[in-house]
């Protein structure tokens, strides 16, 4: 890639897993080990590799620190959603572009960050599409829209959705639908444990 682009990542495991029974989504394991390291293999093996990578986190800090990532808590209180965690990556971010994807996505595609950084066109973030559906946490954005979270959240507003609609947004559409699957329940991991 003729770029010098260089990217900060950051995977959102903050959430409260209410659809895994209030279990840390993150520590359940799918085909053999921690949702977390899957996702933290898919952006270890990009096109273009972020030197730095961060794990948004609320629970077993210590725990998402053995990974080698970078654990950044939200700033807001009580679970306030994947903006929040957002608005923390965005603070700690060292560099000027920041890949965002989830914990519960462990197959997304190796171009993704390349990609979107390729369908910006001179915006200030980039949002995958699949299957005509926009995938609002599957984005690379400008660490300096972290104002724009702030303020939106300070207005008593929380979801993704809407926040990037507001936006001068690019899309970029993926033809791999299989790669942004969810494992959302635990029905769909292979066995129902954390991590020991």
């Amino acid at each position: 890639m003729t770029t010098s682009l260089t990217p900060s990542a950051l995977i959102l495991a903050g959430g409260q897993g209410q659809r895994m029974g209030g279990q840390d989504k993150g520590r359940m394991r799918w085909q053999g080990k921690p949702l977390i390291e899957h996702a933290l293999d898919r952006v270890r093996q990009q096109t273009v590799v972020p030197p730095e990578i961060l794990i948004s986190a609320n629970r077993h800090l210590d725990e998402y620190a053995l990974t080698g990532a970078r654990v950044v808590q939200d700033l807001r209180t009580g679970f306030a959603g994947p903006l929040a965690g957002i608005e923390a990556g965005l603070i700690h971010a060292k560099h000027d572009w920041v890949l965002v994807t989830t914990c519960d996505m462990p197959l997304i595609p190796l171009n993704l960050l390349e990609k979107l950084y390729l369908g910006l066109d001179g915006r200030s973030v980039a949002v995958a599409l699949v299957d005509k559906k926009l995938s609002p946490l599957t984005i690379l954005l400008s660490r300096f829209l972290v104002k724009s979270v702030s303020a939106y959240l300070d207005s008593g507003q929380a979801a993704v959705k809407p926040w990037l609609k507001s936006l001068n947004m690019a899309v970029v559409e993926f033809e791999e639908p299989e790669s942004f699957v969810n494992i959302n329940t635990l029905k769909e991991t292979n066995d129902n444990s954390t991590e020991q």
